[in-house]
């Protein structure tokens, strides 16, 4: 897919599709159980569950907060609470 993109980078904007708002909010409600995951190891002083990277786990769940419009807040105002 990521070669698709550099050799063809119209073809991403033509072939885009939004996703129904099921598998949006499906998908928010994933990446804060992972989230919740890091966050309780690390308080427990536990080992990080294998596979969940803290730094991006933490990233996708604060862009699924702003695409669901986490109470209109601007990018840099979006919460991770878990």
């Amino acid at each position: 897919m990521l070669r698709q993109v550099w050799d063809d980078p119209l073809s991403l904007a033509k072939e885009s599709r939004l996703r129904p708002s099921s598998v949006v909010l499906d998908a928010q409600s994933e990446i804060m159980e992972a989230h919740w995951r890091i966050r309780d190891a690390i308080i427990h002083n536990r080992p990080i569950p294998l596979r969940l990277d803290p730094d991006l786990v933490s990233e996708r769940h604060h862009a699924f907060n702003w695409l669901i419009r986490d109470m209109n807040k601007a990018w840099d105002e979006v919460e991770t609470n878990t």
